[in-house]
C-alpha cells in the first residue's frame, strides 16, 4: 500500500473508530458480508505488501498512513471493499485493493484485528493536532493548532492532521490527512457520509470567526470577531463584537462593543463600554463610559463619563459631571459641575458650586460657591 492514502479516503481514515463491535485483539478468525471466514495466519502472509505503509503487523510509523492493528475487523473489511468496488478512490490505494478477493480482504481485517498497537497513529489519549483549517465546536481537553474553523467536534483527547472539514468527532480519535471527514460522534465509532448531528458544550475554540451563543464555563476564544452571550469564567482576546458578557473573573481585550459586563471584569482598548456595575472594575481607553457605579472603580482616558460613584479616579476627563462621594481625584476636566466632598481638582476653567471640605483648586479662573472650611 503507498502514500496518500490518507488524504483522498477520508471514510479509510475513521479507523480509530467503528460502526460496527469489534473483535477482540487476539481473535483469529471472524465472517464478514456473506459469511465469508477470515484467518489471522493467511492475513499475515498476505499483509506483507502492505507493510512497506502500514508497518509490521499493523502498526504505522510514519504519521502519514494509519496504524491497521488493533481496528475493528468488520470496519477494515469494509474499508477495503470500497477501494475495490470503487466507492472510496485513490489512484494509488484502488489498485492494491481492486485484485484483492473477498477472502483476502476477509484474512487482512481478521489479521490486522488481531494484533497489538505498538503506539502508532491512532493513539486516542494524548494525540496532538496541528494544521486543521475548518474544525469548530471542540470538546474538552482538546488540542488544535491552527485550526481556524473548528465545528462541533465533542469528546476528549482527540488528535487531527491534516483535516480541513472535520466536523463532529468523536472522543479518542486520531485522523492523519483527511480532507473531508464530516460528523463522527460518540466514542469510538465512525460514521461516513452522515450529515446530521451537532454538540456544542464544553467548547474550545481558537480562530473561529462566527461563533454564536456559546455557554458554559472555562471556555477560552482567540480571535472570534462575533461572539456574543458567552457565559462566565471565558477569555477572549481580539473580539470586535462581544455583547452581553456575564459572569465573574472575564478578561476581554481589544473589544470595541462590549456592552452590559458584569463584575470584578477588565477592559482594555474598548471604545464604546456601556452600564459597566459591581466593583474593582478597571476600564482603560474607553471613550464612551457611562452610569458606572460602585467603590474603588479606575477609569483613564475617558472623555464622557457621568454619574460616577464614590472611591473612583478619573484623568484626562474633558467632560466630567455629576460626580459625587468622597476621595475623588480629578484632572484636566475643563467642565467640573457639583462635585462632593474631599476632592482635588487641578487646572479645571469652570469649577462652579464646589462644596465640602478639604478641597483644592489650582488655577481655576471661574471658581464660584465654594463652601466648607479650608477650601
Amino acid at each position: 500500500m503507498k502514500k496518500h492514502l490518507w488524504v483522498v479516503a477520508p471514510a479509510w481514515a475513521a479507523l480509530a473508530v467503528t460502526t460496527a463491535p469489534a473483535l477482540a485483539n487476539g481473535n483469529a478468525t471472524g465472517n464478514f458480508a456473506g459469511n465469508v471466514p477470515g484467518n489471522a495466519a493467511a492475513g499475515q502472509i498476505k499483509s506483507a505488501s502492505c507493510a512497506g505503509c502500514h508497518g509490521m503487523g499493523g502498526n504505522s510509523t510514519n504519521p502519514q498512513y494509519p496504524t491497521l492493528a488493533g481496528r475493528n475487523a468488520t470496519f477494515i473489511f469494509q474499508q477495503l471493499r470500497a477501494f475495490k468496488t470503487g466507492q472510496n478512490y485513490d489512484a494509488q490505494m484502488t489498485p492494491m485493493a481492486q485484485p484483492l478477493s473477498m477472502q483476502d480482504m476477509a484474512d487482512l481485517a481478521v489479521y490486522y484485528s488481531s494484533q497489538g498497537t505498538g503506539g502508532g497513529n491512532f493513539q486516542g489519549y494524548g494525540n496532538g493536532a496541528s494544521w486543521n483549517p475548518n474544525m469548530n465546536h471542540a470538546g474538552s481537553n482538546m488540542g488544535w493548532n491552527g485550526s481556524p474553523n473548528m465545528n462541533n467536534a465533542y469528546g476528549q483527547n482527540i488528535g487531527m492532521r491534516g483535516n480541513p472539514n472535520m466536523n463532529h468527532a468523536g472522543s479518542n480519535m486520531g485522523w492523519n490527512g483527511s480532507p473531508n471527514m464530516n460528523n463522527m460522534p460518540g466514542w469510538n465509532t465512525g460514521w461516513s457520509g452522515n450529515q446530521n448531528t451537532r454538540t456544542n458544550r464544553r467548547i474550545c475554540t481558537h480562530g473561529t470567526p462566527g461563533m454564536n451563543h456559546a455557554h458554559g464555563q472555562n471556555i477560552g476564544r482567540h480571535g472570534n470577531p462575533n461572539m456574543n452571550n458567552a457565559g462566565s469564567n471565558m477569555g477572549w482576546n481580539r473580539n470586535p463584537n462581544m455583547n452581553h458578557a456575564y459572569g465573574q473573573n472575564n478578561g476581554m481585550y481589544g473589544n470595541p462593543n462590549m456592552n452590559h459586563a458584569g463584575s470584578n471584569m477588565g477592559w482594555n482598548g474598548s471604545p464604546n463600554m456601556n452600564n459597566a456595575y459591581g466593583q474593582n472594575n478597571g476600564m482603560y481607553g474607553n471613550p464612551n463610559m457611562n452610569n458606572a457605579y460602585g467603590q474603588n472603580n479606575g477609569r483613564h482616558g475617558n472623555p464622557n463619563m457621568n454619574h460616577a460613584g464614590s472611591n473612583m479616579g478619573w484623568n484626562r476627563n474633558p467632560n466630567m459631571n455629576n460626580a459625587y462621594g468622597q476621595n475623588n481625584g480629578m484632572y484636566g476636566n475643563p467642565n467640573m459641575n457639583n462635585a462632593g466632598s474631599n476632592m482635588g481638582w487641578n487646572r479645571n476653567p469652570n469649577m462652579n458650586n464646589a462644596y465640602g471640605q478639604n478641597n483644592g483648586m489650582y488655577g481655576n479662573p471661574n471658581m464660584n460657591n465654594a463652601t466648607g472650611g479650608n477650601a
